[in-house]
């Protein structure tokens, strides 16, 4: 089945485990223009989802609530399944890890009582539409996966690392099962953000390369990959290649709330271009 777009990264909680995923409002336009139909409230539909070779039926559904009594309450659209149903039961042995700790602390707890894994123990499920509007696409990254990945950069340098995730050809190097999922979703990001700022560097502003006919323009962690495994858009920059090799041999501070960052010399930088950043 072919991927079309991704869709969302959602933390494993007990929700997944057990009966679904909230699409976040700032998702349901991109969803519904995805699957290509309109969802009113109180409307649901049957999909598929295709996971680990196998495909599961789910639902689509924006629930339905009392206008009159919520005025101001936002869509809620959620992909649900049954808490019994086999999709529920691969997802729970897939992410035993989670599951386990999750369940440990649930029966520790008051009921109801949110539940919070460390940042180390997290796993997660990846969402893609696909080609076909009726079904969904996911992929499993779990604790195993984040373990493989960074034993297999432990020895690269940061910038090789952001320059292995973001090569289209991988087919003539050795890369784990497990970084190739991170780097389907981090050239998915990437090329996403490229678009945003068109090519430009968001710190000087600048589309190197565009008086040669190129595009030229790198990806940067603003928190090492290395060190986080994080490669949502809220810890990528576009940068251009100078700014990216200044970044890597000087090592500055990112200031999240200015946009800014601090070099060990004292020499401040401000990005000229910023729309998916928000302090």
């Amino acid at each position: 089945m072919e991927l079309t777009s991704f869709l969302l990264k959602k933390k494993v909680d007990w929700s997944v485990l057990q009966e679904g995923v909230t699409i976040p409002v700032s998702l349901q336009q991109f969803l519904t223009d995805g699957i290509a139909r309109k969802m009113p409230r109180g409307s649901a539909f049957d999909m598929k989802l295709m996971l680990d070779g196998a495909t599961y039926d789910v639902s689509l559904k924006n629930i339905k609530f009392d206008k009159e009594k919520y005025p101001a309450h936002k869509d809620l659209v959620q992909l649900r399944w049954n808490r019994s149903s086999p999709l529920a039961l691969h997802l729970q042995q897939k992410f035993c890890s989670s599951f386990s700790l999750i369940r440990a602390q649930k029966a520790s707890v008051p009921s109801h009582t949110p539940v919070r894994l460390d940042d180390s123990q997290l796993e997660y499920l990846v969402l893609y539409l696909t080609a076909n509007p009726n079904v969904i696409a996911a992929e499993c990254i779990t604790n195993a996966d984040c373990a493989a990945a960074k034993d297999s950069i432990l020895r690269l340098e940061e910038i090789d690392i952001e320059q292995l995730l973001g090569r289209e050809d991988m087919g003539s190097i050795g890369v784990s099962s497990q970084l190739a999922k991170y780097r389907k979703l981090d050239r998915t990001f990437g090329e996403e953000l490229k678009k945003v700022y068109g090519y430009r560097c968001q710190i000087c502003g600048l589309p190197i390369g565009t008086e040669y006919g190129a595009r030229v323009s790198n990806t940067h962690h603003i928190e090492y990959f290395s060190r986080t495994l994080d490669n949502s858009p809220g810890n990528l920059l576009i940068v251009c290649p100078n700014h990216h090799s200044i970044i890597h041999a000087t090592d500055p501070v990112f200031e999240k709330k200015t946009a800014s960052f601090k070099y060990p010399n004292g020499y401040e930088e401000t990005l000229k271009l910023n729309v998916h950043l928000i302090a």
